[in-house]
């Protein structure tokens, strides 16, 4: 059995990792640490973990660790841990700057460590699907990718970390975005990025809206991509990519539903029925996401006791990382033109707002 710590007690945790762990029996978790020292001692209670440490370095006889603390505490946390030889699970984004994530890469290969990250999209079956159809050039290959997720922000919030830039490492780029973009560069492995604008409303805190254009060179083609994330506004929350003889689309967060459309209709559809089957596609009953935290907690056992990497190896979450800190370092202001009609209050003579 693994002996697995937690690092970091808040909202992702009590709801996700936690209760996943408790349904997996290759892990015993023996240990958590969160400088809130209530929130800490009601998940050991809950929990029933024999050590719990508000200094995560005091935690003792770990064979793993899952790291789900402020973004900006990832880096050292992660290197502390790999040099313990623990292997390490890290929640995104993996870190904050590409530097560091190159370092601590190189550092879990040296010592033979399992180091993966978060990204539990990957293991969606809508996202293997799209996957597999890239690289069997489906209708066509793809020629477009338009991309949106946001709507008004309802996540409960354990801290105020997310609010914190120094602590966050920037708003919904380096949020939502760690999902988003992870996947697209996840679909198309070694493809060379152009990046060729940013602009987000941070005006030096953190975004809550952003929109990005780049491109994405891959198989000798070059496929333009516009991605629009949102922490104010409800958008279509689906991405969509163009095919040359159709189009495909699946839901941002939705594990298991796509549509699809083409003037070849009849002559694919017996091409796409096995791989519809293979994904586990369609389902009567919609799968929640949460399915998928238990079951990238099991790839992670598999990948530490088969020694292969797991699905969400660190290393394939570079090209996210780096695209990220580029996006931050090229930012510009993003207009607005949704508030551009909104109503301003107007004080009459001797009146009041």
């Amino acid at each position: 059995m693994i002996r697995l710590a937690v690092v970091g007690c808040g909202s992702v945790v009590q709801q996700y990792h936690l209760p996943a762990l408790a349904e997996l029996p290759a892990f015993s978790v023996v240990g958590l640490a969160d400088p809130n020292l209530v929130v800490l001692k009601q998940m050991q209670s809950r929990w029933l973990v024999p050590q719990a440490e508000a200094d995560y370095r005091k935690l003792r006889d770990l064979d793993a660790v899952l790291i789900a603390s402020p973004h900006a505490l990832h880096a050292a946390m992660c290197d502390y841990f790999l040099r313990q030889d623990v292997h390490v699970l890290v929640e995104k984004p993996m870190v904050i700057r590409e530097e560091e994530a190159e370092k601590l890469v190189e550092l879990a290969n040296e010592r033979g460590k399992v180091f993966a990250v978060g990204v539990f999209r990957r293991y969606y079956p809508s996202s293997q699907l799209i996957r597999s159809l890239i690289r069997q050039n489906w209708l066509g290959g793809v020629v477009e990718i338009d991309a949106e997720e946001g709507s008004p922000y309802d996540w409960e919030l354990q801290s105020r970390f997310l609010l914190d830039r120094s602590l966050a490492g920037g708003g919904v780029l380096i949020d939502t975005g760690s999902h988003l973009l992870d996947r697209l560069l996840w679909w198309f492995p070694n493809a060379r990025v152009h990046l060729e604008s940013y602009a987000d409303d941070s005006a030096g805190g953190v975004e809550a809206d952003c929109e990005i254009r780049l491109c994405i060179q891959w198989d000798a083609q070059e496929i333009p991509c516009h991605v629009v994330l949102s922490r104010t506004r409800q958008l279509r929350n689906t991405i969509r990519l163009h095919l040359r003889k159709g189009w495909i689309e699946i839901g941002s967060n939705i594990p298991n539903g796509f549509c699809w459309e083409s003037s070849d209709l009849v002559a694919e559809e017996s091409s796409l029925s096995p791989l519809w089957l293979q994904c586990g596609l369609p389902s009567d009953t919609p799968i929640l996401p949460q399915a998928y935290f238990r079951e990238q907690l099991a790839d992670f056992a598999r990948a530490i006791e088969t020694h292969e990497p797991p699905l969400n190896d660190a290393v394939t979450n570079l090209p996210a990382v780096r695209l990220i800190e580029q996006c931050y370092a090229c930012r510009k202001p993003l207009p607005e033109p949704w508030n551009e009609n909104a109503a301003v209050p107007q004080i009459q003579p001797g009146g009041i707002l």
